[in-house]
């Protein structure tokens, strides 16, 4: 969260302002889940380190900051952990204190050693008791002891009852300690809470938030609702205020609800007012007795308390062209303004039933504040549980305690109070990604691979680490072909209308708003035919939601579940139970009644005409010159293509999945790349463009052609576009490079398949292919592809640094060359374009592993969607942001490793100048390393310096085939060299 000074605020409401544009920053800044943009969900707090903004974040939000301890104690045990890396973060833990006493002859550094190394089960008062007194904790020592400290805790004493008794005398000497220690009390929450909710909770135990927010989701979702609603709220031009007054505001509005007089009376108030909704918030906080220097606390915390719709309001005020279909007039100050007169209608009903004395909310807020009665206290057992474990992990017994002096104890318990649960959890943490890192970075520095001197093609990929694994396997088929590596909207930022698409979304960096428009038009005079497609689509449209809208009432619904629910259970079945074939029929069928047509893309400006959503429509030859010449020089291709360059974006389909979107390019605001890719070819032929870029330096070789398509990768087909304006040279050599592309695609499929359980691995590439195909098209699959779980790391640089390295799908990869970036602009555009969204992917991901259900959205079984726009659990819910579990059960989080081939200096310079890339590497929410490209000595980025590194160099496994290392295998791999010895029959 940023520092600074405070603003001059001159009126109350510029004190509401501030308070809302702060707490804007904490809530999910996910739009539309139709254009999912994957973003780092702590962006609030990105102004601090790392550890010390995930630290803020569980305190104020209550989310988890890193995996439960037991996780990282099974990665040691299973050596993902090395020894090593354990006793380095130790020691820089504890840096001079390392090797000073704790107590007696342990010192620090050992004693945090065995903490990291042992749990210690955190357990509440009574269960302590009952471990003491009936469970095995008060007769047996841990059975995980080492064999000194055992024998130094039984001291020779032998016999039946000697362990018994020993550990009864270790548990007394541990309580008496804690006493001689002077430990203090250690409350939870102190101060009464600043919500008059969590007042009322504690002396009525009526949660107003029970009865608020089914209320205002209902409304809300009514409000956002994108088309789905059966009954609309008919809202257009009125702001949310407006709209709920107009509803509610009646003489008997329509609701149930026992304190619907009260919400009814409030809205008329506050419509007579005829203000805005600020003044309404300030109305509101005043009635609540709220004192004026806890607004933005009051305020943010309301507000959290329903994240996931205040968050949808706020991305609607501040990027309405991200909505699917229209914008209703959301802002979050209306948000809150209509969530306070609920919330006050709500509590002067419980007031009113509950206190026999109706005082007003301030004075009745005043006198519940005296009596909050704060949590309980730790109790002296839960104390001395922890003292107690870790005196037989270390083999202190009870002698030994009871000879230790006041100061030594409180020495040691201080010590042990400071690395408690979530300290642990945070060394453990940082010894695991340190592990990887390291070995991440002694794989690259061991290994070189020659370039290719002249590719008989170029087949450019997003930047995506799914690509990783499609890259390898052509490089493995075809060695003469070269990839690279570019963010996927190819600097084309555009807002984007299919054939059949009803409106424009953006294609491109969220960061990023477009000003063009490009649509997909019908090639040739076929006018006629595209009317009847589209009247067909409106018609089978209209007959859908007809046939489902009469389903959900009473006499409608009831006669047609007698009288098709039979019928349209044939079709359910065969989805079920043959996906693959359905969905072949099906497109079958959709091609004989809606054949596509040939189209193109209206890239060029015509005129300076201004499209529908006023943008320009198309790009000048001007512009689309530059955009070319950029991205070639930016790729390091610009003077070396190849005759024949393929540009492929990427995108997702799957049935029955609301995060289809999160699938997609994140380059391309969670769109399909595969618009971009063709806009980039076209314009990359264009002879105009083309005699531009030739006049800047850059010239296109008269025999290289260049073609778009589309990666699908989740049933790993790949769709090449504008094939008959290709001349037939290009055509031929394309002919040569399809046979690669679909071996490729069938050992990418197969490869993806070793995570799937349902896949046994030894079946066969095409049966790999066929399997994902079925998923793609299963109604059932919560698991149609695992999008970028894995991804951990970002190599910027020549393919030569990563070509015939497996990489496990884990590594995004951006091409550049820094032997032809003069001034390292090339690599300031780069860095920007692609680290962003990199690191936003990364750390969505890392987080909604740590806490499933805080960052992300839980399992996918009982979600619904509501109005296009996210997905609650159940009928009535807060919208659930992130991502699911179902995507990110396969991940490890860990901060993405970058790595860019270029001199530190440089990369430094690029810091300098992009705050927001600084802001990323500074504090630690990525990991950031140089690569000098001439001698390849390594630099790691810390402190705000890069410093001198020397990766180990490593005898890397060798393989002849990818499909030689994973073989048999499902997990998480290390890197291996896969060496193509011989080129493969044609």
């Amino acid at each position: 969260m940023r520092d600074g000074p405070p603003p001059q605020l001159t009126t109350r409401g510029d004190q509401i302002r501030e308070a809302l544009r702060h707490t804007a920053t904490l809530l999910p800044a996910q739009g539309p889940i139709t254009a999912f943009v994957h973003h780092n969900p702590l962006h609030a707090f990105e102004d601090l380190p790392f550890e010390e903004a995930v630290q803020r974040a569980r305190e104020e939000l209550g989310y988890e900051a890193f995996l439960p301890a037991d996780r990282y104690r099974k990665a040691l045990a299973d050596d993902r952990i090395r020894e090593s890396d354990l006793e380095q973060i130790a020691q820089e833990e504890l840096r001079e204190n390392a090797n000073a006493p704790v107590t007696g002859e342990i010192c620090a550094s050992d004693l945090l050693i065995v903490l990291l190394r042992n749990p210690i089960p955190t357990v509440g008062r009574r269960l302590v008791r009952w471990l003491m007194e009936e469970g095995d904790a008060g007769r047996k020592l841990r059975e995980d002891l080492p064999v000194a400290a055992r024998h130094r805790l039984l001291n020779g004493h032998k016999g039946r009852n000697a362990e018994a008794l020993q550990v009864q005398g270790l548990w007394k000497s541990c309580r008496a300690a804690i006493g001689r220690a002077g430990v203090g009390e250690h409350g939870r929450n102190p101060l009464p809470p600043v919500r008059f909710r969590d007042l009322l909770l504690q002396n009525t135990h009526l949660d107003i938030d029970a009865s608020v927010h089914p209320f205002l989701i209902r409304l809300s979702g009514a409000f956002l609702d994108q088309g789905l609603a059966s009954w609309s709220m008919d809202t257009e031009d009125l702001s949310f205020r407006e709209a709920v007054a107009r509803v509610y505001g009646g003489k008997v509005p329509p609701i149930a609800e026992p304190w619907a007089s009260e919400f009814r009376d409030l809205l008329v108030e506050d419509a007579a007012a005829g203000d805005d909704e600020v003044d309404s918030i300030e109305r509101s906080l005043v009635a609540l007795g709220v004192d004026s220097a806890e607004w933005q606390t009051f305020l943010t915390q309301t507000a959290l308390a329903l994240r996931g719709w205040a968050g949808m309001f706020y991305q609607i005020e501040i990027r309405p062209d991200r909505m699917p279909v229209h914008a209703p007039r959301a802002t979050l100050a209306g948000f809150m303004a209509v969530r306070l007169l609920v919330e006050r209608a709500v509590s002067a009903w419980v007031v009113r039933c509950t206190f026999a004395c109706q005082e007003p909310f301030p004075i009745l807020r005043d006198r519940l504040s005296k009596e909050w009665e704060p949590a309980g206290q730790l109790s002296r057992d839960e104390r001395t549980w922890r003292l107690f474990q870790v005196a037989q992990l270390v083999g202190l017994g009870a002698a030994e305690l009871d000879r230790l002096s006041a100061v030594e104890l409180s020495t040691l318990v201080d010590f042990l109070n400071k690395y408690g649960d979530q300290e642990i959890r945070r060394l453990l943490h940082l010894a695991f990604e340190r592990t990887f890192h390291n070995g991440v970075l002694a794989a690259l520095a061991s290994h070189r691979s020659e370039p290719v001197p002249i590719p008989n093609a170029q087949v450019v990929f997003c930047l995506d680490e799914r690509e990783e694994s499609m890259r390898r396997h052509l490089e493995e088929v075809s060695p003469e072909v070269e990839t690279v590596g570019y963010a996927g909207f190819y600097g084309v930022a555009m807002y984007y209308k299919g054939l059949d698409d009803a409106h424009a979304r953006p294609l491109s960096p969220v960061g990023i708003r477009p000003k063009h428009e490009v649509t997909e038009m019908p090639l040739g005079d076929v006018q006629t035919h595209v009317f009847w497609r589209r009247l067909l689509h409106q018609r089978l449209a209209l007959s859908r939601e007809s046939i489902t809208g009469g389903g959900t009432t009473l006499v409608r619904g009831t006669v047609f579940t007698a009288l098709a629910g039979s019928v349209m259970a044939i079709p359910l079945v065969f989805r079920v139970l043959f996906p693959r074939l359905t969905a072949r029929a099906h497109r079958r069928a959709r091609s004989l009644l809606r054949p596509h047509p040939t189209t193109e893309l209206s890239v060029d400006r015509v005129s300076r005409r201004i499209s529908s959503i006023g943008e320009l429509s198309g790009f000048s030859i001007e512009e689309m010159a530059a955009i070319v010449a950029r991205v070639l020089q930016e790729m390091g291709i610009a003077h070396r293509l190849a005759p024949l360059v393929v540009v492929l974006g990427h995108g997702s389909t799957s049935l029955n999945n609301p995060h289809e979107s999160a699938h997609d390019c994140g380059a391309c605001g969670g769109g399909r790349g595969g618009p971009n890719a063709r806009a980039f070819a076209y314009m990359a032929n264009n002879p105009g463009v083309r005699t531009l870029v030739a006049a800047a330096g850059t010239p296109i070789p008269p025999s290289t052609w260049f073609i778009g398509g589309e990666h699908n990768t989740c049933d790993d087909s790949i769709e090449l576009f504008d094939l008959a304006v290709a001349p037939e040279w290009a055509c031929e050599q394309l002919e040569v490079l399809k046979p690669a592309l679909e071996r490729a695609r069938a050992r990418n499929a197969h490869e993806r398949c070793r995570h799937f359980e349902s896949f046994p691995d030894w079946l066969s590439e095409s049966l790999a292919l066929a399997h994902v195909e079925g998923r793609s098209n299963d109604l059932a699959q919560p698991r149609p592809e695992y999008g970028h779980a894995t991804n951990a790391l970002c190599v910027i640089g020549r393919r030569t640094l990563t070509r015939g390295l497996f990489l496990d799908r884990r590594s995004f990869l951006v091409s550049y060359d820094a032997a032809t970036d003069v001034d390292g602009s090339l690599l300031a555009s780069v860095m920007a374009a692609a680290v962003p969204v990199v690191a936003g992917i990364n750390l969505e991901y890392y987080f909604a592993v740590v806490d499933p259900t805080g960052y992300g959205c839980g399992t996918k079984l009982p979600h619904n969607v509501s109005g296009l726009l996210g997905v609650m659990n159940g009928h009535a819910s807060d919208l659930r942001t992130g991502l699911p579990s179902q995507m990110t059960e396969i991940h490890e989080p860990v901060r993405l490793l970058l790595v860019v081939e270029a001199a530190p200096d440089r990369v430094a310079a690029v810091l300098d100048e992009h705050a927001d890339l600084a802001r990323l590497a500074q504090n630690d929410w990525i990991r950031l390393v140089a690569c000098d490209p001439v001698v390849g000595t390594y630099f790691r980025f810390d402190a705000g310096t890069f410093h001198p590194v020397e990766p180990e160099l490593v005898e890397l496994e060798e393989r002849a085939a990818s499909r030689a290392w994973y073989a048999g295998r499902r997990g998480h791999l290390p890197i291996a060299r896969i060496v193509t010895r011989e080129p493969e029959p044609k």
